[in-house]
């Protein structure tokens, strides 16, 4: 019987290109990409503390407590800039979904007011995940706010 050879053992000797390294190049915090992940290695406590403060301080104080703390610190730790300016945008966002629930209030005789306990609820329930993200080094994006402050 004749041999046949067969080539499908040679496709493998060929190489193959390597996929190009998709590990981001540029330092944490900066501002050409404000998604670029942060090395919590170095990140201090100080900088989780006041992470989780940005956003539990955003479930009671509304857009203050997030604002006083990313003015402050924002110079100091891109971490710290970065949490706070996503409680900022976020509680901006539910302050406008407040004043849009005026007229609807009004509009049904105070029947549309019962929508902001639900709007309290959930801006509650996601300052507290994004105290609980930034307590261990990592950063938290609202899934949805209005990306006002840049």
């Amino acid at each position: 019987m004749p041999e046949y050879e067969s080539h499908a053992d040679t496709a493998s000797d060929t190489p193959t290109p390597e996929a190009p390294d998709q590990t981001p190049t540029h330092a944490a915090g900066d501002a050409a990409d404000p998604l670029a992940p942060i090395d919590s290695a170095h990140l201090t406590d100080d900088d989780k503390n006041l992470g989780m403060l940005a956003h539990l301080l955003g479930a009671f104080t509304g857009f203050l407590g997030p604002l006083v703390i990313w003015l402050m610190k924002k110079d100091h730790s891109p971490f710290v800039e970065r949490e706070g300016k996503e409680a900022l945008n976020f509680h901006i966002t539910v302050l406008i979904v407040y004043f849009a629930l005026i007229p609807v209030s009004i509009i049904t005789c105070g029947v549309g007011g019962l929508l902001y306990l639900p709007v309290f609820v959930v801006a509650v329930v996601f300052s507290i995940l994004g105290a609980l993200k930034a307590k261990d080094g990592i950063a938290y994006r609202y899934p949805f706010a209005l990306r006002l402050v840049k």
